[in-house]
């Protein structure tokens, strides 16, 4: 009967843990993605700008 207790005990924290875990690890790759949606963003603007000081200060296509 105690050893059961204890394996059902053990069990409870391993879940836990992995949940714990999981979530994480979910936060992190949030985290990454966000920050590498902002950088892209932020190249795609920087282009943009860029592109259309050169049009209007050449007045060429590009």
């Amino acid at each position: 009967m105690e050893a059961e207790r204890l394996r059902e005990m053990i069990r409870e924290i391993i879940r836990e843990e992995i949940a714990e875990w999981e979530r994480k690890r979910f936060e992190t790759r949030w985290k990454e993605a966000k920050a590498g949606f902002l950088l892209h963003l932020t190249l795609y603007v920087v282009f943009n700008v860029s592109c259309s000081i050169y049009v209007l200060a050449t007045n060429q296509p590009y």
